[in-house]
């Protein structure tokens, strides 16, 4: 069973998604966040 912190992580994602954010399993936090300026 999921946590409740795991279902708002989703559903936060799915919100965002429809409203054309681009979800990236890449990135997970902000150490894993390309420098700006860098291409990906």
């Amino acid at each position: 069973m999921p946590t409740p912190e795991h279902q708002l992580e989703n559903s936060l994602i799915e919100k965002l998604r429809t409203l054309k954010y681009e979800y990236r399993q890449d990135i997970r936090d902000r150490a894993t966040l390309p420098s700006p300026g860098v291409a990906a």
